[in-house]
């Protein structure tokens, strides 16, 4: 299963604690921020989403990679 997260003010916010576990703490990805909540960077999300680790999305649509790296 794929981790997801969403767009927001050129951070991608991940919500469920399952997988803010899995990239912060296996892979120092990331910084904490309020409500076990985690914040990734755009290249990080450029990144993850190169290697199929996260879907990415913005008002409810998907991004894909070609987008996210235009916004980054």
């Amino acid at each position: 299963m794929q981790i997801s997260g969403n767009l927001i003010n050129e951070k991608i916010i991940v919500k469920k604690s399952k997988d803010v576990g899995r990239l912060y703490n296996k892979s120092n990805l990331g910084r904490t921020i309020s409500d076990n909540k985690l914040s990734l960077n755009l290249l990080e999300g450029v990144f993850l989403l190169g290697e199929e680790k996260i879907r990415i999305f913005q008002d409810k649509k998907e991004i894909d990679f070609e987008t996210l790296v235009k916004k980054s």
